[in-house]
């Protein structure tokens, strides 16, 4: 079956949209290296993967934490000093905490 030119024109509008949409992710991955070279680059699958992680990771120091049967937890800073702890609060914010999100949960 041959394509009739309104065909043939909208297929060549999606490849260069196509096209133009890859151009401007690589643009802005340099920019963004650009503007901090350690800066990690993520498609939007992954980083979403990576919060749900850092977020589960936050919940399951936590659940451990919390009710009459709580654990305490040890936190040991880098200069040895050692505190022991049942109150969450207190360990979200003595944690030192990597993922950018699980930072802002920790201190909402």
């Amino acid at each position: 079956a041959d394509l009739d030119s309104n065909q043939v024109s909208l297929f060549q509008r999606w490849v260069s949209i196509s096209w133009v949409t890859e151009v401007l992710k690589k643009v802005h991955a340099m920019a963004a290296k650009l503007l901090n070279p350690g800066a990690e680059i993520s498609r939007r699958g992954m980083a979403l993967h990576t919060t749900i992680s850092a977020a589960k990771g936050l919940q399951d120091v936590l659940r451990s934490n919390l009710g009459p049967k709580g654990t305490m937890k040890m936190l040991v800073s880098g200069a040895g000093d050692i505190k022991l702890t049942k109150d969450g609060n207190v360990l979200l914010h003595e944690m030192q905490i990597k993922n950018p999100t699980a930072s802002l949960i920790a201190r909402a």
